[in-house]
């Protein structure tokens, strides 16, 4: 198998496998409902389940993102076991004002998607399924967009968790509340596409 397939693959499961999806169920669930379960691939430890939202006294309770993004080992530049090619480096990811800029604005974007309730499912799946990480999209597929209480964006997203270079979380409010976002990246090159999306305690 290609060591950098099981590098990029391995660090995205491990992500979308170990948080849980409080915001949508599948099958058309309502809000709360519990994701379908996910299996890790093979090698992979799952991290003890995370929460977030916020807490008793009103601060934001995060999980610890770092120990799910991991930066890629040394493998890059190798041959590929079963092609025989070079694997290609990826630029490392770092944190700097456009990286930040842009997981706000991929944040915004992906709630203003998601908040739309007034749609059919395939319009409403059009818009949000290009915005997901690939577990994301298999988790969200049959969320029933009519059991959204969101219906648009209140103000500007803010970036509340940065530990990680590969996994942002961002703050993004709404008229339901505020929703907590969490994306991935694989590279610093690769786009920032939502993990989950998290709704306000009111709401969950």
């Amino acid at each position: 198998m290609a060591r950098a397939a099981i590098v990029g693959v391995g660090v995205l499961t491990a992500v979308a496998a170990v948080l849980t999806l409080p915001a949508c169920g599948g099958d058309g669930a309502a809000p709360g409902a519990a994701p379908p379960a996910v299996t890790l691939p093979a090698g992979a430890t799952a991290a003890p389940a995370a929460t977030a939202g916020p807490s008793p006294g009103g601060q934001v309770l995060l999980p610890d993102l770092d120990q799910f993004s991991p930066p890629p080992s040394g493998v890059l530049g190798e041959v590929d076991e079963d092609t025989g090619q070079l694997i290609e480096a990826q630029a490392v990811p770092t944190w700097d004002e456009p990286s930040r800029a842009e997981a706000v604005a991929a944040a915004e974007t992906a709630m203003a998607a998601f908040a739309r309730p007034d749609l059919e499912d395939v319009a409403w799946w059009d818009g949000v399924e290009p915005l997901l990480s690939a577990e994301a999209a298999r988790s969200y597929a049959y969320v029933d967009p009519a059991s959204i209480p969101a219906t648009g964006l209140t103000g500007a997203g803010t970036l509340v968790e940065q530990t990680s270079a590969y996994v942002a979380g961002v703050q993004v409010p709404t008229d339901a509340g505020t929703y907590l976002l969490i994306l991935s990246r694989t590279d610093a090159a690769a786009p920032w596409l939502v993990e989950r999306f998290d709704p306000p305690a009111e709401v969950g």
